[in-house]
């Protein structure tokens, strides 16, 4: 799979976590994770 639309999903799934309420960073890894396999250092570089 290509890496870009990797990130480009994970972008989206971030946005759509946040346009509901605020969500500190650990929490989101622990939904997206529930769903598919992601670090901790996959997630923090895109809240910048």
């Amino acid at each position: 799979m290509n890496v870009q639309f990797k990130k480009g999903v994970l972008e989206l799934l971030v946005f759509s976590l946040l346009k509901d309420r605020d969500h500190y960073g650990y929490e989101m890894v622990e939904k997206i994770s529930d769903h598919i396999d992601i670090s901790e250092g996959t997630i923090y570089p895109l809240l910048r």
